[in-house]
């Protein structure tokens, strides 16, 4: 059985040969897996460094590429596009992307089977990117949602409220694309036995791009100043890529630069060890679908708070969900779970729900759904 996989992830081009980061890289290993041949189409960037990336040469029978985004709406993209669509059985389209609206296009005229994977709001993703993401963010919602209702398959990350906003008639299942090992409870009673009665001071984490808005960091970095004068002392820590000097500019302005600290790209070793030193890790983000990093967070013992977007909600409970945009909100939040007893339950609550995001759990509903996919299409095995 042959896939097509379109997506707007960025693969590496490097010397003639492609590469993924590990999470998409570990994405187009499963297609091949389960269903023998990839014929990926995504954007690509030409690069000299390949450290922390992985090899998908061998994984792909095919591969279009842009630069550009627009490029997707190009007469000669489109061509290719097309010739490849023909001779696969059916076409994976990734939500939100330029390449899987292109492509299903071509789908629905060639009578292709249509299978959508639902990652994130295409609105959210656009509409708080940049000026021109709130120009393209309406056009983007309505033809997801055309793409997503006409698909005969659709996976969504979410359990609610992508299903909500972009529902299908097709088959369908909820199951997240976050991969988290079976976890150690040791490492959760170690953390629940070190709490202090009174909490004043507080490691807090974020893991996320630091160069783009949408993160939400800067609203983290506000709070800290209303926190130090409710006598509560934070260090906020943020991990992930990307050039920093838009939120140092924030911390300077504020007069709080100590107590934020730039930790770069880390390694998943080094970001567990980082969040098994941290008290409450915050999901800021304006756009999401299930985010991966606070999972991770939730399975090493972290009190979470996230804000009201996405998939976020579904995770954690009411009193730890803040407002969008409202450091006032984010530093409430904080003042709220900052005692013993909260950051008690909080801690083991998280480390339960957690668990239903084990790799394992996740594979075998995901697998199941495969299966029904391949059985209907009436594919025997790779």
């Amino acid at each position: 059985m042959k896939l097509f996989v379109a997506t707007d992830f960025r693969t590496v081009k490097c010397r003639g040969r492609f590469y993924l980061a590990s999470q998409y890289f570990y994405i187009i290993k499963r297609y091949r897996e389960q269903f023998g041949s990839v014929v990926l189409c995504s954007r690509y960037i030409e690069c000299d460094e390949t450290e922390g990336l992985f090899n998908i040469d061998d994984l792909l029978d095919g591969f279009i590429g842009v630069k550009e985004l627009s490029e997707f709406l190009t007469f000669p993209v489109k061509k290719k596009i097309e010739d490849e669509v023909r001779k696969c059985d059916m076409v994976v389209g990734r939500y939100p992307s330029f390449a899987a609206s292109v492509s299903a296009s071509v789908a629905d005229r060639l009578g292709k089977t249509m299978y959508a994977e639902v990652m994130a709001d295409p609105w959210d993703a656009y509409w708080n990117h940049s000026l021109k993401g709130k120009i393209i963010a309406p056009l983007m919602f309505l033809i997801t949602k055309k793409n997503v209702k006409g698909a005969d398959y659709a996976l969504y990350v979410t359990e609610e409220f992508l299903q909500r906003r972009y529902p299908t008639r097709g088959k369908n299942v909820g199951v997240s694309d976050v991969m988290i090992d079976r976890m150690a409870e040791e490492r959760l009673n170690e953390k629940l036995e070190n709490l202090q009665e009174n909490v004043r001071e507080l490691t807090l984490m974020t893991t996320a791009a630091v160069d783009v808005a949408f993160k939400g960091q800067q609203y983290v970095i506000k709070a800290i100043p209303i926190l130090n004068r409710f006598g509560i002392r934070v260090k906020y820590c943020m991990v992930g890529g990307g050039n920093p000097e838009r939120l140092k500019k924030i911390a300077d302005k504020y007069g709080i630069s100590e107590q934020v600290k730039f930790l770069g790209v880390q390694t998943l070793d080094k970001v567990i060890d980082y969040l098994d030193q941290t008290d409450i890790y915050v999901q800021p983000s304006l756009q999401e679908g299930l985010p991966r990093a606070l999972v991770e967070a939730m399975s090493r013992g972290c009190v979470c708070l996230g804000a009201c977007t996405g998939g976020i909600p579904e995770l954690l409970p009411e009193e730890c969900i803040f407002a969008r945009k409202s450091a006032k909100a984010i530093a409430r939040s904080i003042i709220k779970v900052a005692n013993k007893k909260s950051m008690f339950n909080l801690a083991k609550q998280n480390y339960e729900k957690a668990k239903k995001y084990e790799d394992a759990v996740l594979s075998e509903k995901r697998n199941a759904f495969y299966n029904q996919v391949k059985k209907e299409l009436g594919f025997k095995g790779v």
